[in-house]
């Protein structure tokens, strides 16, 4: 049967920490525009979001710690029971590799643990471009 919506066949996007720091939400506004279905997973309970945030996401998990891997990973298979994950999406820097680790336990396609690793060692990646 063919799709007959964008909406049917949206990708959903886990985005780690989407109310912080302030400009974060700005990301998730982007993805839902487009029509992504978006689950935030953050420390503040769902309460603590703005009404504007609340409105871009169509789920939230609250976690002690988003660099917590083990937690993470409990959530996010949590979330994968309930439905397909296309992403697991980081853009905080000291998020990046806790979500690299995540995706590769849960098997979401994305920036592996190595690729993250290279990107934020400054020595070896002044090492691959020579």
């Amino acid at each position: 049967m063919p799709y007959t919506s964008f909406q049917e066949i949206a990708m959903h996007v886990l985005f780690v920490a989407p109310c912080f720091p302030k400009y974060q939400p700005q990301f998730v506004r982007a993805l839902a525009s487009v029509g992504a279905k978006i689950t935030g997973i953050g420390e503040g309970p769902v309460d603590s979001l703005t009404d504007d945030l609340k409105q871009w996401l169509d789920d939230y998990e609250q976690v002690s710690s988003v660099c917590n891997e083990p937690e993470m990973v409990d959530t996010v298979q949590r979330i994968q029971q309930r439905g397909w994950v296309d992403r697991l999406e980081a853009t905080i820097e000291a998020h990046v590799m806790a979500a690299a680790r995540v995706r590769e336990e849960c098997g979401i396609p994305g920036l592996t643990t190595k690729q993250a690793w290279l990107c934020r060692d400054k020595s070896t990646m002044k090492e691959f471009a020579r």
